[in-house]
């Protein structure tokens, strides 16, 4: 939605220089002329990114359109039907650009150096720099293909060959970056506006790799890359590559003799860069384990895969590899329980077995290139059927039909996900006559008595905000009588009188400086980490305990008891731990439940916070109970608390 929102702006005349993704513009510019030619909808929204796969598409076409039909069509499928390529080919999303203009750079370059040249050759380097310089323009991941423009440049040099070529090349890209560095400076007062925006924008995640422990980035660069591949049907077409060395010479894969052998290499020298490439100049920071961020490697990858079969599937020996090879991703994936493996890998095996027994048969080829057409089409198919039964199409309606086209005053309480696609909705309109806004942003809303308070609880939209039913608020779990439902799709939509109805009976907040009632001593007090203050807990395999006696303090109206629990987390390792609370009556526990923490954790050796809710009912809570909260650490972890705040909360019937 922020592609949405920057194009909508610039689609009105304005330009956010402090936002970094707007100026990712072959996206975004394409995007605002969409909308300003169709309006802010959908159909807008989806032809850009249309538009660069089937130019990817038709590049990988015209590579492989003078083979065999059957060679074709796996080329063709290898790229359109990989699982994150289909999924991401409407999205309104700067890697699928990425992926045209990273995959023209290549095809100039084969055009230029094996098929009989149409134009001068400064008009070929000019194209190459203009690809690169369009994909730097996309997405700042353009720095992975670094690694394959100097292997490239090195190999023709080492070879006396192409000099001339990549010194135009070198020129040409400098006068661009130096075209481009004068217009921000002409535009925004400082040359490097964007680069400043990047470092103003950045936030600590799950992949700030200079912020953790190394162990962090050794699983990364090892296998975190692999696996990723592995189970999220990135593999297939790499592992074809991976086979050809065994039968391509090394000799005439290091000159580039021919296409093959161009693919080939810029293959691998893709994926080493994507494996082992620093996205930051002043840390080593690999690239996010996110499909998405692969995307370019992908038609590469199916080109050099369709002139690999074509050359060796006639062979045996390579059809027997290939088998062995699949079957192997097929057992990891089995270990790693990832679905990739009867969605994919077995599906493959069962086609490379059927080509292995028919490999006299004159069709042969075809039925293999059929079978496995098939075999690449049960991942979309499955995401097909997953978009069917979550029915966006639907889901738009109602909230639309529902809130914006009543053109009633209301502010619309909501997950993060669902607040940005209401907001899009709108048209991004800062005078929509239905604000959109989350749950976090409610608590401090200035609500005006003359507009409606309205809760949309919409299931899809709040697990692709990562919440939970404890991460919502009070409000929003106890909700009744919505003034719309629709039960398939566990959307509903209420009317807010008042939107907090909780009488707090007890706050209490550990922050391990001083000792507290109702909380024990801690044995672990540590001054390694703190949040605040000059202490936190270290935690053993329990945390310290807050002990409360419920009989005194429940109201006779109590109706339901809400336990809030707010605390921070500092993970040196693992975050594997859980917040337990748990009540007992005489002695005998009869209540617990435990919440896993590690899920609030994004990255190692930082401050987090996890806070969520529990609610329990009145005749659940027996007489003399005790109410326990506190952090077990199972495995004994190596895991600092702090802030520990605990809240109860009475409900009237």
């Amino acid at each position: 939605m922020e592609y949405a929102r920057a194009a909508a702006r610039l689609a009105n005349g304005e330009f956010d220089a402090g936002n970094h993704y707007s100026f990712r513009l072959t996206l975004v510019g394409l995007t605002a002329l969409s909308y300003k030619l169709f309006g802010i909808n959908d159909w807008a929204s989806a032809l850009p990114p249309l538009i660069f796969f089937i130019g990817t598409l038709a590049l990988v076409y015209r590579i492989l359109k003078d083979e065999s039909g059957p060679i074709l069509a796996i080329g063709l499928a290898l790229f359109s039907l990989n699982n994150w390529t289909f999924f991401y080919s409407d999205k309104l999303m700067p890697d699928v650009a990425v992926t045209f203009f990273a995959f023209l750079f290549c095809y100039v370059i084969y055009s230029y150096k094996y098929l009989p040249r149409k134009m001068p050759e400064q008009a070929y380097s000019l194209l190459a720099a203009l690809a690169l310089f369009m994909c730097f323009n996309s997405k700042e991941t353009v720095v992975l293909l670094g690694p394959l423009v100097v292997w490239l440049m090195v190999t023709d040099i080492v070879q006396k060959r192409s000099g001339r070529f990549w010194l135009q090349f070198v020129g040409f890209s400098l006068v661009m970056l130096a075209a481009y560095l004068v217009v921000c400076q002409v535009a925004f007062g400082n040359a490097i506006t964007r680069f400043n925006a990047i470092v103003a924008n950045s936030y600590l995640n799950s992949c700030s790799y200079d912020q953790q422990p190394f162990s962090e980035t050794l699983k990364r660069i090892t296998f975190g890359l692999a696996e990723l591949f592995l189970t999220q049907d990135m593999l297939l077409g790499f592992l074809v590559v991976l086979l050809a060395f065994f039968f391509v010479p090394v000799r005439q894969l290091l000159k580039l003799s021919d296409r093959k052998s161009f693919f080939i290499v810029s293959s691998v020298v893709l994926v080493f860069s994507a494996n082992f490439m620093s996205i930051s100049v002043t840390s080593y920071i690999p690239m996010c384990p996110d499909p998405r961020h692969y995307l370019f490697i992908v038609p590469v990858v199916a080109v050099a895969a369709a002139f690999i079969l074509n050359d060796y599937l006639r062979v045996f020996r390579f059809r027997i590899g290939f088998f062995v090879f699949v079957l192997i991703a097929f057992g990891f994936s089995l270990f790693l329980k990832s679905e990739t493996g009867f969605h994919l890998y077995l599906p493959v095996l069962v086609a490379i077995g059927c080509f292995v027994f028919l490999r006299n048969h004159m069709h042969a080829q075809r039925i293999f290139a059929i079978l496995l057409f098939g075999a690449l089409l049960f991942q979309p198919a499955d995401m097909f059927i997953y978009a069917r039964n979550v029915n966006y199409r639907k889901q738009k309606e109602i909230v639309q039909r529902e809130l914006i086209d009543k053109n009633q005053p209301c502010v619309v309480i909501t997950d993060e996900v669902q607040k940005r696609l209401g907001n899009y909705y709108s048209g991004f309109s800062l005078e929509a006559t239905c604000q959109f806004i989350n749950y976090a942003e409610a608590d401090t809303f200035h609500f005006q008595k003359n507009v409606k308070k309205m809760l949309l609880n919409n299931w899809y939209t709040r697990y692709l905000s990562g919440m939970d039913d404890q991460d919502m608020p009070y409000y929003a779990t106890i909700a009744k009588n919505p003034v719309f439902m629709d039960e398939k799709l566990n959307l509903s939509i209420f009317e807010l009188n008042k939107i907090d109805q909780r009488k707090r009976i007890f706050s209490s907040e550990n922050d391990f400086e001083t000792a507290k009632p109702n909380w024990a001593d801690s044995a672990n007090k540590s001054k390694e980490q703190a949040y605040s203050g000059s202490f936190s807990e270290k935690i053993g395999e329990f945390s310290v305990s807050c002990t409360i006696a419920l009989d005194s303090l429940l109201p006779d109206s109590t109706s339901q008891l809400v336990i809030s629990s707010k605390l921070k987390i500092f993970a040196i390792n693992s975050s594997e731990c859980n917040l337990v609370i748990s009540m007992d009556s005489d002695g005998k526990q009869y209540f617990w439940k435990g919440y896993d923490l590690s899920k609030y954790v994004k990255s190692k050796t930082s401050w987090w916070t996890a806070s969520l809710n529990e609610i329990v009912g009145r005749p659940e809570i027996k007489k003399n109970s005790m109410l326990r909260i506190y952090v077990w650490n199972n495995k004994k972890n190596e895991i600092y608390i702090d802030d520990f705040k605990v809240e109860l909360f009475s409900v009237a019937n």
